[in-house]
């Protein structure tokens, strides 16, 4: 039997919680069977709870368990007795939270980092496999002596979407950008070129700017993204608009932003750093472009044929369809059963 483990991740208009419920959707739909618990209890009750939750798992059963999680210690102590018992283990990683710190500014931005490292190391090697997010994810991973073989790549997270929702046609900008538009997280959107138009939507927006190429249309439901149009979306993060800077765009050379997800599976072809771990994907499958600075952005826009731009949109489309139906993951998942079933 294959089980997941489940908290109440709770509703969040910036997709902050969209990710765990679509992967717990499609777990079900590959028959998985859901075991929840409430993690606000105490830490005695909740790890008496959780024990007498998985009692029923045997030898050769799988227990599937999403990182970070509340209260992770007591449950990759548990996983690791699972282990012994023969019971095989998954955690998908969405993220690693020392890698949000990758250049501290004082000591006690050291000292947290090397405390998430450690509490990160010890999490994931509790489990018989980890699901990372890219190739140079896994790379990293590595070096907590995780073998090879016993890490998976996702390759991008998708992003299920009802099927009525049709494919986003209409341009209301040539680039949008979606997400926490805070000035902590996103500080470039203050400081975007003049050329080209730009559409936001989110949270934390606080701007009074009035620059006439910068719409700001408010935040969105993240299960129906419907309101956002342009010819582009952007997946950039940090306080420069020459490159991706600070821990948020330091982050960008690991990880699966859940923001690309969500423009392709609207079918928006994207422009991402190209530093980031995901722009050999973008440019592989043919749905967008990576560039090194937005002061580019205007130059590119001007010199794109209209039969380049639909080429990305095709794909951009093909792509769609993957994502909205969970396809990534379930390789994933098939990936992984089928290395525990041959191990």
């Amino acid at each position: 039997m294959n089980y997941f483990l489940s908290e109440n991740v709770g509703n969040s208009r910036d997709a902050g919680t969209k990710p765990k419920k679509d992967i717990e959707q499609i777990l079900e739909s590959l028959n998985f069977v859901k075991i929840g618990i409430d993690f606000s209890i105490s830490k005695k009750n909740f790890s008496v709870k959780l024990k007498k939750s998985l009692k029923a798992l045997k030898a050769g059963d799988v227990l599937l368990v999403q990182y970070p999680l509340k209260k992770a210690y007591i449950v990759s102590k548990e996983c690791r007795r699972l282990k012994k018992k023969g019971i095989n283990t998954i955690v998908v990683v969405h993220d690693l939270n020392h890698l949000r710190l990758l250049k501290p500014r004082n000591l006690n931005d050291w000292v947290n980092k090397y405390q998430w490292k450690m509490r990160d190391l010890v999490i994931l090697k509790s489990f018989s496999l980890v699901v990372a997010h890219n190739k140079i994810m896994k790379s990293y991973i590595e070096k907590f002596k995780i073998s090879s073989e016993k890490i998976i790549e996702l390759g991008i997270f998708d992003y299920l979407l009802p099927t009525e929702l049709g494919i986003q046609e209409f341009s209301k900008d040539d680039v949008i950008i979606a997400g926490n538009l805070s000035e902590e997280k996103a500080a470039f959107v203050y400081k975007l070129p003049t050329e080209s138009s730009y559409g936001l939507y989110g949270i934390n927006y606080t701007t009074k700017d009035k620059r006439d190429n910068v719409h700001y249309y408010g935040s969105f439901d993240a299960n129906n993204p419907s309101c956002l149009g342009g010819k582009f979306g952007l997946v950039w993060d940090g306080d420069s608009v020459h490159t991706c800077s600070g821990n948020f765009g330091e982050y960008l050379r690991y990880n699966n932003p859940y923001k690309l997800s969500m423009y392709l599976a609207l079918g928006i072809p994207v422009l991402v750093w190209k530093e980031s771990a995901l722009s050999e994907f973008v440019e592989e499958q043919g749905v967008g472009i990576a560039i090194s600075d937005l002061d580019s952005i205007p130059n590119i826009l001007e010199n794109m044929s209209e039969d380049d731009y639909q080429k990305f949109k095709h794909n951009a489309t093909e792509i769609s369809i993957k994502l909205r139906k969970g396809d990534f993951f379930k390789n994933a998942i098939k990936k992984s059963l089928t290395l525990i079933t041959n191990s």
